[in-house]
């Protein structure tokens, strides 16, 4: 595996192992499972007979396009095209492993927050695990689904009272014409959604350690008369903040992810007084990130010299 940052080590770390079994990566098994060599160098095999296509079938056409979807589906462990041997790309696979699990096991022993941080933040598993916007939307659509599912339900039950008070033949035929099981089965239905989506929030959430240090940190920092629902505002900034620092140090394009207006928007954050009240705990929260990565980022460096 080519270093050439500690940031780019942690996530091509994660990206070699992120196939193993299991959400977790598993060093020891990481390192040694390479059983998938023989079906990459099978599929190699068969290409390297099919390069004409004018010599092909229409059914070994088709089997040539699915072979190259298996071999992309693969990456980012690149392996290697062109007239490279097998041997070379299983002597390469070896190595990088090797390097990847060293990286992988410094991040593991790091404490838990700033492991939790760095698997957040480099690793291509920080997208794929539940985050805080994810949770935030997932939340939200659990409440949209059961205050639809209690509206359904209310609807239904309430309908034969409202028939009989009903003063007109018109309303009262419109109401009659409702049908309460069908509004019954809506409402199970969205019971049933609500309920699923909220089996995945027990899910567990191997970076909310981070989420809840830096929690911690930002009611350490308020001022003890803070009121709760701007400490709620406060929490909102700082990690709109972490998720602007992250964007720009991964992407490296300056312009944040989320701008005031669209913390304010999407989090009720008032805009009146943003730049009073919470534009210093902005530049406190990337602050708080430059301090992560240099106790992190180090480590890191060191055990790739």
């Amino acid at each position: 595996m080519k270093f050439y940052t500690a940031r780019q080590a942690i996530h091509d770390a994660y990206a070699i192992h992120m196939r193993s079994k299991g959400f977790e990566v598993n060093l020891t098994a990481a390192v040694s499972e390479l059983d998938v060599l023989k079906e990459l160098s099978a599929m190699r095999r068969k290409l390297d007979k099919w390069q004409n296509d004018e010599q092909l079938t229409p059914a070994q056409k088709r089997q040539k396009a699915e072979l190259l979807t298996k071999i992309d589906q693969y990456a980012p462990v690149a392996f290697a095209h062109g007239d490279r041997s097998s041997k070379v790309d299983a002597d390469r696979l070896i190595w990088d492993s090797k390097d990847a699990a060293k990286v992988i096991s410094v991040v593991e022993g790091l404490p838990v927050h700033l492991k939790a941080w760095c698997y957040w933040c480099y690793s291509p598993l920080g997208d794929t695990n539940q985050s805080w916007l994810k949770l935030v939307d997932l939340q939200n659509t659990v409440k949209r689904y059961q205050s639809e599912a209690d509206e359904l339900s209310n609807m239904a039950a309430g309908l034969p009272d409202r028939i009989a008070k009903c003063k007109t033949d018109e309303r009262r035929a419109e109401l009659e014409a409702i049908d309460t099981d069908e509004l019954n089965c809506r409402a199970m239905k969205l019971e049933a959604e609500a309920s699923r989506f909220e089996r995945s929030l027990r899910q567990p959430n191997h970076c909310a350690p981070f989420w809840n240090w830096l929690d911690e940190r930002i009611v350490e920092q308020a001022p003890a008369k803070i009121r709760k629902k701007t400490l709620l505002h406060v929490r909102d900034v700082c990690r709109a903040s972490v998720y602007n620092y992250r964007h720009q140090v991964v992407t490296g394009i300056q312009k944040p992810l989320m701008s005031r207006k669209v913390v304010c928007e999407k989090f009720d954050v008032p805009s009146s007084n943003f730049e009073g009240s919470y534009r210093p705990w902005v530049s406190w929260a990337s602050v708080m990130c430059d301090e992560l990565d240099k106790t992190a980022l180090p480590q890191i460096a060191r055990k790739m010299r």
